[in-house]
Formats: structure tokens, sequence, C-alpha cells
């Protein structure tokens, strides 16, 4: 009796354990087909990896960073940041059923005036001509340990950061902000 137990106990842990599974960061990113990984060496990018989330680096200067957003039985939603010291993108990804879907537009935070009036109490811009275009360079990052995402502005004509604009946090379907 007590192996017929043991038997069922065994079997029962094996079907949890396997039903479980985690979806594995470096396997997601390899698959991604973002066009703006297209014709990169990834497994050659990545530089760090750990609980869902991976960071990668791009010649000739752009940094990336991949999230796993969320993950239910059938469904997982991934984030892609790629950002340099002048231009970012931010990208998020559905996988159902083997099928890839870019569902950034209804995802990703959607900034607008206020938020330029935020970012601009951060990193002031300076206009030293009239009729010159002004531009204050921004880029989106994820947390390693937990679903949220940083909107981050850099000074004006520089690399440097300046500093955090709004906190967000994934709920379900999109980012929402804190």
């Amino acid at each position: 009796m007590n192996t017929i137990r043991l038997f069922f106990a065994a079997g029962f842990l094996l079907f949890v354990v396997s039903g479980t599974r985690a979806a594995d960061p470096r396997e997601l990113f390899m698959q991604i087909p973002s066009p703006r990984l297209d014709n990169v060496a990834r497994a050659d990018a990545i530089r760090e990896s750990a609980n869902g989330f991976l960071k990668f680096g791009l010649a000739p200067d752009f940094t990336g960073e991949f999230k796993i957003l969320k993950e239910k039985k059938d469904v997982v939603i991934v984030g892609l940041s790629l950002y340099s010291c002048a231009e970012s993108t931010l990208e998020i990804w559905s996988l159902k059923n083997g099928r890839w879907q870019e569902i950034t537009a209804s995802a990703a935070p959607q900034l607008g005036a206020k938020d330029v009036v935020e970012m601009l109490k951060v990193s002031p811009a300076t206009v030293e001509k009239l009729g010159t275009e002004v531009a204050i360079p921004y880029f989106f990052t994820f947390a390693a340990d937990e679903n949220s995402l940083r909107l981050v502005v850099r000074k004006q004509s520089s690399c440097e950061i300046a500093g955090p604009v709004h906190d967000y946090r994934f709920e379900e379907k999109k980012f929402v902000r804190r």
C-alpha cells in the first residue's frame, strides 16, 4: 500500500513540476521576431541573465534589456528595450500557441504633454537660438527583480543620465503608472 502511495506521489510531483516550467528568457530572446534584432548574433550579445530578465549589448553603442512580464499557461508577454545616447525603442510582445504578436501600442506607456513637462523638470532644456530643434533623449529600463519599468531622461546634448521620470508596473496586459 505504501509503495502505491509513493508511486502516485512521485507521479503527481512530476506532473506538477513539469506543468509549471518557467519560460527561459534566453530561449525567448533567441526567438523574438523584432526587426530591431535582425542580423544580430543574439547569443554573443547577452551580458547577463537571471530571473526572467536579461541584458545585452549591440554594436556600436546600444544597450538592450529583455524581460518576461507575464507568464500564464498558454501566453507569455515579454518586453524589449533598446537604447543608446541619442535614441531608444520599447517593444512589448505576446507569445501564444507558438505565435508572436507585437502589442506595444496597447501595452506600453503612452507619453503625452504632461509627461514632457515632467521630463523637462528632470532634465531642463536650454534653447540657444529660436527655431532650433531641441532634443532630450529618454529610454525605458526594466527592473530585474519585478515587473516594473522606469522612464529615464538624459541631459540635453549628453549621454549622461539626468534621472528617472516615472515608474510603471505591468498589470495584466499593459503598463500602468505608479
